[in-house]
């Protein structure tokens, strides 16, 4: 029989917790002074995690403790006293694992904090230039200067709307798609133009490799796509320099390969790319804004489209992010057989 302090049961579930097997947990005894070491070699916190669990053997503890191990789970653990009838002979300690609660609570927090950056920052704009409009005398040159500032953030206001309402869509599964026989080459033109306006120290370069440039797909998408693609090359190039478009085939495909001479990707981050609100992390990007929505767009409108996204990248000296989509005579042959 155990005595104060020592362990008298644990289930599956713990074993596959911790990793470790009852027989281990027993191998020296019950006792929890022999084994509390190896509990607590899993978690980052050791002494706090014993100091709950001590704490808890000792008296009531009316709250959890969240602890994070070492593999990166974080598991909630709490305690309720047993006893029979006034007499109190043991203490339950629960170990829930709430690895996904938490990523999803520090997801939304995330988010909030976001969305709230991104959207105070055109709006002050807005406001603060309409402001001066309304209260001061302002040449034609300047009011026109103001109003131009004005139409930009609004836009971008707009852009930052509607990428939160295309990610709601996609995840609703409610998006729609026009789809028909598309030119990517004049819709590269036009983002460029429009793009390039605002970017003198960036050099856009379209190359076309290929005589077939068309594809089947929603006109007004496969444009979302060229122009967060593009924006984000010159985003991530904040020194400027040159960006090239090229469009080329590879074997029943057509690819279109935007590369730029920027910040690069850490090889840490490029798993996590594609999941929405993520954004690298790092002192050379904390002035560069964004939701972490455009790319988790992009590859569902691609996805839609039977095409995928490649990422290419080298820290510090650039990226190419590559769009691949099925050639319209493969899909024709696909079809017939």
């Amino acid at each position: 029989m155990c005595g104060i302090g020592e362990i008298i049961l644990v289930n599956d579930k713990f074993e596959e917790i911790v990793g470790e097997s009852k027989e281990t947990i027993f191998y020296s005894g019950c006792g929890w002074d022999e084994w509390k070491h190896q509990l607590t070699a899993h978690f980052k916190d050791e002494e706090g995690l014993l100091q709950y669990i001590e704490a808890s053997i000792q008296e009531k503890q009316n709250k959890s403790y969240s602890a994070f191990m070492k593999d990166g789970r974080v598991i909630n653990i709490y305690a309720e006293e047993l006893y029979r009838g006034d007499v109190k002979f043991g203490t339950i300690l629960v170990y829930r694992d709430i690895t996904k609660e938490y990523e999803v609570d520090r997801m939304k927090s995330e988010f909030v904090s976001t969305v709230s950056h991104e959207l105070r920052t055109p709006l002050a704009s807005i406001l603060g230039f309409t402001e001066l409009m309304i209260n001061r005398e302002l040449k034609v040159e300047k009011q026109k200067k103001y109003l131009q500032t004005i139409y930009g953030e609004a836009k971008r206001l707009t852009s930052l709307i509607n990428d939160f309402l295309d990610i709601q869509r996609m995840e609703a599964g409610k998006q729609t798609y026009e789809k028909k026989n598309i030119d990517l080459l004049p819709i590269l033109e036009r983002v460029k133009d429009n793009l390039s306006i605002n970017t003198p120290s960036h050099i856009i370069q379209i190359n076309q490799l290929v005589e077939e440039t068309m594809v089947i797909g929603d006109k007004a998408k496969m444009e979302q796509v060229m122009a967060n693609l593009l924006s984000n090359a010159i985003k991530y190039s904040p020194n400027g320099g040159k960006i090239e478009i090229n469009i080329y085939k590879e074997l029943d495909q057509l690819r279109v390969a935007f590369k730029d001479e920027g910040l690069g990707i850490p090889e840490t981050a490029m798993d996590k790319l594609f999941t929405k609100f993520y954004r690298v992390d790092n002192t050379d990007r904390r002035k560069i804004g964004g939701t972490g929505l455009g790319l988790s767009i992009v590859q569902e409108i691609m996805n839609a489209h039977d095409g995928k996204v490649m990422v290419e990248s080298e820290y510090g000296k650039g990226s190419t992010l590559t769009l691949v989509f099925p050639l319209i005579h493969a899909i024709q042959v696909v079809r017939k057989l």
